[in-house]
């Protein structure tokens, strides 16, 4: 449809040349006011056009890899059970966790918990897509999963880190007899990679939930380049006559972003020694991996990636391999030479030929290309340093619809729904492993346990098929540490059967020993740690009636709706207030009370909200019933530590202060009402 008669009348299609300096971006241009044109000039002058020219010819080459696929072989399988560590070989190579010894995956934990430890590691997330099928425009790792604890993947990935610091900094201990340097303090960054669209609702997003739970300045948000959409001759298209149509780079951008925004600087000035990337659509990550981090100091490797076992040729996971080439070396000043080289490289699944997907190794057993990408990478600071200049050269086009501006009607044209007429040029992070030389050490480990990807609404890669992946999982870890389930129910994606132990309480499955008793637990279940359970058990409540919009807190144990609409019932008893269901909604003076689905509404308009005096002793009184449940269930010993709690004269002072500690209670955060299963 691209070369419809409209279109060839703009002029876009004589345009598709190599040396194609763009300037029919300007073609409107003395229709535009100052301020539109200035953006136009100052967009169009941050584009590398020569870079973006040579590399679409060159993807739209690479499209077809009919004529090339016998460039590309399956890596090299390393092993593990000799005592001597294997080479790396300076190809693509990788190692299956399921294939080697135990000691081996503890050596490799250890080495890399030692650098998280000591503050060499942080981690990058990737946020910068444009993925409209899931959330509705709404960043994937902001949405509601479906959760019983209703977090989003951003707290989820925040907490796991939360809990691996807590981890090493006990172990810290351990190896120190309980004594550890005042000075040392196990810190892991984290910088979040956005794109111009999403940055702000990012950011906001941060700091309306307090960064859950990091510290500010441990957070950082910046957001990648954009690159123009083209037409199927290579030419840039205008979605309004001062403005290009643009989109994010792909997550090969981060390599040009952490020079452009001053974080490989920042990452300098922290002293770090590792970066682990995560692309943030993945519920089961193992975020700042510290097994990841060690694999790669075992072989002195200076990048790594996370791979999985491919369950069929049709798996969508972006297939590791290598691939022979020709490496430009210079042997003197000014003199070259080419040798032939095999370079690690990942294959999407889109660009890997029909015949290449089915084909079996030479036992007929496993396919021809074993593993595929997980997402995860890492890379040392050192080869993030070396490699910015050379990347960025190796463009991949995807196929997508998109209006543009005519250059003849100066209209907007609208493609049919179901007509791609245009690419979205995009860069990828997994080309950057072919600029280290060494070889790439690519790490095996279990799908099961590790990569729940949500990409889709429905199917194998929604965010129910995510919620039941983890939910098996972490009834799996419930299980090993001797809980029973009633009726030997098996936990899935159901409501009434979701399973889920919060980050705070385990990062992998340990520290659960002894916390399940001879009981029997039922689904659906949520393990909090001992802070969440009293915050979870907090609900706001807003009066309409109040000029200073005043808030209450509530308290409830267990946060199960009937419990929690019994409670809500005794207190608005007291206090004038009455409950009402979501039937009510749309009477007057009704409000939500956050989460749930009750409203509360003015049974008499002179009636008073409760005082802080009032506050002040349902939350004292809740709080101590909450602490008496948890340590009976023995959740004490292994959760995190909390904050400690205020003052006796502080709890005293005025009632501006007693306000602020009731909604200090909801842990600065939004309350949630699901339901978990306090043990005892």
């Amino acid at each position: 449809w691209g070369h419809h008669d409209e279109h060839i009348s703009t002029g876009y299609s004589d345009l598709g040349d190599p040396e194609n300096p763009q300037t029919h971006v300007f073609t409107f241009v003395e229709e535009l006011d100052e301020e539109q044109r200035e953006d136009l000039e100052l967009n169009f002058s941050n584009l590398d056009v020569a870079s973006i020219n040579a590399g679409f010819y060159d993807a739209l080459d690479n499209m077809n890899m009919e004529d090339d696929m016998h460039h590309f072989t399956p890596p090299v399988a390393l092993a593990w059970f000799t005592k001597k560590n294997p080479e790396l070989m300076s190809r693509a190579c990788y190692s299956s966790v399921a294939q080697c010894p135990d000691w081996r995956c503890f050596d490799w934990y250890s080495k890399g918990a030692e650098q998280v430890s000591d503050s060499a590691t942080c981690v990058v997330l990737l946020c910068g897509g444009m993925n409209r099928r899931v959330g509705a425009g709404v960043p994937t790792a902001m949405i509601d999963l479906g959760l019983p604890s209703r977090k989003c993947l951003f707290e989820i990935f925040c907490q796991r880190i939360k809990r691996l610091i807590h981890m090493l900094a006990r172990k810290a201990e351990v190896r120190t007899e309980g004594v550890r340097d005042a000075g040392a303090k196990c810190d892991i960054p984290v910088y979040v990679m956005t794109n111009e669209f999403n940055e702000k609702q990012i950011k906001e997003f941060f700091d309306a939930h307090g960064f859950f739970g990091l510290h500010e300045d441990q957070v950082t948000i910046f957001a990648q380049p954009l690159s123009p959409a083209v037409d199927h001759q290579g030419s840039f298209l205008l979605q309004e006559k001062g403005k290009l149509a643009m989109f994010p780079t792909g997550s090969g951008g981060l390599f040009a972003a952490l020079a452009e925004c001053g974080i490989l600087a920042d990452m300098k000035c922290r002293n770090l020694e590792w970066v682990v990337v995560h692309n943030c659509d993945n519920l089961l990550c193992k975020v700042a991996d510290p097994m990841l981090i060690g694999h790669c100091i075992a072989l002195s490797a200076q990048v790594g990636i996370k791979l999985l076992e491919r369950n069929s040729p049709e798996d969508p996971l972006g297939v590791y391999c290598q691939r022979a080439g020709l490496l430009k070396r210079e042997v003197r000043k000014g003199h070259f030479e080419r040798d032939h080289h095999l370079f690690p490289s990942v294959l999407e699944h889109h660009e890997i030929t029909a015949d290449a997907k089915v084909r079996k190794d030479k036992n007929g057993y496993r396919l021809y290309f074993p593993v595929g990408n997980a997402g995860s990478y890492v890379f040392s600071m050192d080869f993030l340093a070396r490699c910015r200049p050379k990347f960025g050269k190796k463009w991949h086009v995807i196929p997508k619809r998109q209006p543009f501006i005519s250059l003849t009607t100066g209209k907007l044209i609208e493609p049919p729904l179901d007509v791609k007429n245009a690419y979205r040029m995009e860069t990828f992070i997994a080309d950057g492993l072919e600029l280290e030389l060494s070889g790439c050490a690519g790490l095996e480990v279990h799908r099961a346990e590790e990569y729940a990807k949500i990409a889709a609404p429905i199917g194998e890669q929604s965010p129910a098929a995510a919620v039941a992946a983890l939910a098996a999982l972490h009834q799996g870890w419930i299980a090993a540490a001797g809980g029973h389930f009633y009726d030997e129910i098996v936990a899935s994606d159901s409501a009434d059967q979701r399973c889920e132990v919060s980050p705070l309480v385990s990062y992998d499955g340990e520290g659960l020993g002894g916390q399940f008793g001879a009981g029997l637990l039922k689904l659906p279940l949520y393990v909090p740690s001992r802070k969440e359970a009293e915050d979870m058990a907090a609900v706001e409540v807003y009066f309409p009636d109040s000029t200073d919009a005043t808030a209450i807190t509530f308290l409830a144990i267990d946060s199960g709706v009937r419990d929690m609409e019994e409670r809500i019932q005794n207190l608005n008893f007291r206090h004038g207030w009455t409950a009402k269901t979501m039937k009510d909604k749309e009477e007057e003076k009704t409000v939500d009370i956050k989460g749930l689905g009750v409203k509360l509404s003015p049974t008499d308009s002179n009636a008073l909200p409760p005082t802080p005096e009032h506050i002040r002793e349902e939350v004292k009184s809740v709080r101590a019933e909450i602490r008496k449940r948890l340590q009976q269930g023995g959740f004490e010993s292994e959760l995190v530590a909390d904050e400690p709690e205020p003052a006796e004269e502080e709890e005293a002072a005025d009632e501006a202060k007693a306000a602020a500690l009731a909604r200090t209670v909801t842990g600065k955060a939004r309350a949630r009402p699901s339901r978990f299963g306090l043990v005892g």
